[in-house]
């Protein structure tokens, strides 16, 4: 099975007349002259027949694209096709490995569309003598019994060419039109007045008046070409490379404006979609006389995924220039990593070697997903792409969800929220941000007093891992050294958070991170970041995610004394459940015991009513009623996976408050705290079942209101 497969592509010969290679201003110079179209072509083809000798280089076929005569100048495909066979007989070119498709200048002008006059110099030298040619209007049956003539297909089956012909319309005449047809063969006569020489010249003019040029391809023509898809062998291993050839253009190579009428392929849009339900890779034209190497993008029903053709627009010798005389076409990779290369050939001068571009490469894997495979984002702009992970994450819910963050402002510090994040009522941009640092900060403690009955907080687990491990540390003295795949770290124990059955098992959604050196400039590096979730939200918990992986890569950088990279996540459980900001956030009583014990106390003395107009206490209070909202929101959410019950927090708090408080364990500030850390308790020790569930958040929904209904900042309006 070969890996590799070589053509030789040719175009727009116009095998007449000569060719204006050098500027000649005294033409009486004795010996002095330019050469012919034909004797040019051939010192181009032996040229490069010698080139592929000398690199011991096969050759698969050759393709033409059409136009080998100029202005239907007689003799010129017999010429072009004699060159071709002289040139590289060696390699074992004969017709049935020329695939040759006719261009506007090939067919009769005037004839009648799909007629034999029409095709009659084409076909008596390719047709007739076994060359690949299209199916032709008029010409062949409708409906063929075999397709094989239409077809060029490697012997493995690896590669297959399908030439087109788009030339069926091509100079050809209109009819008069009906308010004109009794008049318009006098009009030259009556015009002239006598004058032979005049009528003939209006007799051209109107006629030219009716005459088009115009790029068009039949139904009859495209359902053959299905048919001769459909009965190409297939390979035994790997896809198919398709090649389409044909003379007109799917897209103008260039910039430059060619103006008249059917500038270009008339049922281009039909013939593209074809063309990507067949499943082609690559389209050669030529036509244009320019080269031009690109993907040409069609819409299929998947906006993600669209089909991609790579498009070879081949150049030809022109008067005045050397260069893209022809193109040698590599297919690369055969048969599961297809790409296809172009090097473009000049005109070679005498005594020169040939000159022959570096090869340019474009792949040919298709972008079609595979159903289920891993849905990727990817973005520089923290809002952009938050909006399109989320977007994703609710049409692919369930799925594989990688995202992927290259900032373009590598400077240090925290990640902000995202602008379309949700906010809970009345809270400042300010306040989010200090709640969103503040919450992956207790994320990434390394000890919390919620470990015994949370087992989901991150810092104890990569900096105390086994009770002795900081895993921190072992990646910073790992890339130290050098860039290592091994600087990685996990957040799973199986001996700590496994059981035999895979019941009641609790351990966190991040379960590894994996830290990349990278170097980006000589000696400057960047530290990547890729975190791996069993499952993730993302309306709520991916931008939380993003900060910690963001807090923990900014330590890594000042360690390393590096610059921040990338940051990605990958999730095989992509979520969209926006719930309440309770359930992302960690109550902030809680981490209040873990962060700053301080302000439970003066918390307390606020409830208690010892409310001295202090801003600070004004801050305690909003932040205590948004929390205890964020829990009744929570409570009611469809999904409660992972959420944290106020526990310690609570309990530290209602210590506080029963000391404090002139009614103690009378007052009813003090109750309602009590029955929910009650509440809280007896579902946190709860198997947590539904019918546990709903009688939990019953409570929450009765509790919560009469707690906030009590708080001094409602008390008193």
């Amino acid at each position: 099975m070969a890996s590799e497969a070589r053509f030789l592509v040719l175009t727009d010969l116009h095998l007449a007349g000569i060719l204006k290679r050098d500027e000649i201003k005294s033409p009486s110079i004795p010996k002095i002259e330019n050469p012919s179209r034909i004797a040019a072509t051939g010192e181009l083809l032996s040229s490069i027949a010698d080139y592929l000798r000398g690199r011991h280089f096969t050759l698969e076929a050759v393709i033409f694209a059409g136009d080998a005569q100029d202005k239907g100048s007689k003799g010129s495909h017999d010429a072009a096709y004699q060159s071709i066979v002289d040139a590289f007989q060696e390699f074992g070119i004969d017709a049935a490995k020329i695939v040759s498709t006719p261009g506007n200048h090939d067919v009769l002008k005037g004839s009648p569309p799909g007629s034999e006059e029409r095709y009659a110099d084409f076909a008596s030298v390719w047709r007739d003598k076994g060359c690949i040619v299209p199916w032709i209007d008029g010409l062949d049956p409708q409906k063929p019994s075999d397709t094989v003539r239409h077809r060029l297909v490697a012997d493995d089956a690896q590669w297959a060419i399908y030439p087109l012909n788009t030339s069926n319309w091509s100079q050809v005449r209109a009819n008069v039109p009906k308010d004109l047809a009794t008049v318009w063969d006098e009009l030259p006569k009556k015009m002239a007045q006598g004058n032979g020489i005049l009528e003939e010249q209006v007799k051209a003019a109107l006629g030219r008046l009716l005459d088009y040029d115009m790029a068009n391809i039949s139904n009859d023509q495209l359902k053959v070409f299905r048919q001769t898809v459909d009965d190409t062998p297939q390979p035994t291993a790997g896809s198919q490379v398709r090649l389409a050839v044909m003379h007109h253009h799917l897209r103008s190579p260039s910039f430059r404006v060619e103006y008249k009428p059917f500038e270009g392929i008339t049922n281009l849009e039909q013939l593209r979609s074809v063309l990507k339900e067949t499943n082609v890779a690559a389209a050669i034209h030529g036509h244009k006389h320019e080269h031009n190497f690109r993907y040409e993008y069609v819409q299929s029903t998947d906006p993600d995924s669209p089909h991609r053709i790579a498009v070879v627009s081949a150049g030809t010798l022109q008067d005045g220039a050397d260069h893209d005389a022809a193109l040698l076409l590599t297919l690369k990779g055969l048969p599961y990593t297809p790409e296809i290369s172009v090097e473009r050939i000049d005109l070679p001068r005498t005594a020169l070697d040939l000159t022959v571009s570096e090869p340019v490469s474009l792949t040919l894997v298709g972008l079609r997903n595979v159903e289920g495979a891993p849905v990727i984002v990817q973005g520089s702009n923290l809002d952009e792409l938050y909006a399109r992970a989320v977007q994703k994450a609710k049409s692919h819910i369930g799925e594989t969800l990688i995202v992927h963050y290259d900032p373009s402002d590598t400077r240090k510090g925290s990640l902000k929220l995202p602008s379309q994040y949700p906010r809970s009522n009345g809270v400042t941009d300010e306040e989010m941000q200090n709640w969103l640092e503040d919450l992956v900060q207790w994320w990434q403690l390394e000890r919390s007093s919620r470990d015994n009955d949370f087992p989901y907080p991150h810092g104890s687990r990569l900096r105390l891992f086994g009770g002795k491990l900081n895993q921190i540390d072992r990646i910073v003295r790992l890339l130290e050294k050098e860039p290592s795949s091994r600087a990685l770290a996990v957040l799973v124990d199986p001996l700590r958070d496994f059981d035999r059955n895979g019941e009641d098992e609790a351990f966190p959604s991040f379960t590894m991170m994996q830290v990349r050196k990278r170097e980006t400039l000589r000696h400057k590096f960047s530290i990547d970041v890729i975190g791996f979730y069993r499952a993730q939200e993302f309306s709520q918990w991916w931008p939380v995610n993003m900060a910690e992986l963001r807090l923990l890569q900014s330590e890594l950088a000042d360690h390393l004394k590096a610059n921040l990279g990338t940051i990605t996540t990958v999730t095989t459980d992509a979520r969209f459940k926006p719930q309440g900001p309770g359930q992302v956030a960690v109550p902030v009583f809680d981490r209040w015991v873990d962060q700053s014990p301080e302000k439970l106390f003066m918390l307390a003395l606020t409830l208690s009513g010892d409310t001295r107009g202090e801003p600070f206490q004004e801050v305690l209070l909003r932040e205590w009623v948004r929390s205890l909202n964020d829990i009744k929101e929570a409570s009611s959410a469809a999904d409660i996976d992972g959420l944290l019950i106020p526990a310690e927090g609570l309990k530290t708090l209602l210590t506080y408050l029963s000391m404090i408080d002139r009614q103690g364990e009378k007052s009813p500030l003090v109750q309602h705290l009590r029955s929910l850390v009650m509440a809280n308790q007896t579902y946190q020790q709860s198997r947590k079942l539904a019918a546990h569930r709903e009688a939990w958040s019953g409570s929450i929904a009765t509790i919560v209101p009469s707690i906030i209904a009590l708080t001094p900042v409602n008390r008193n309006g």
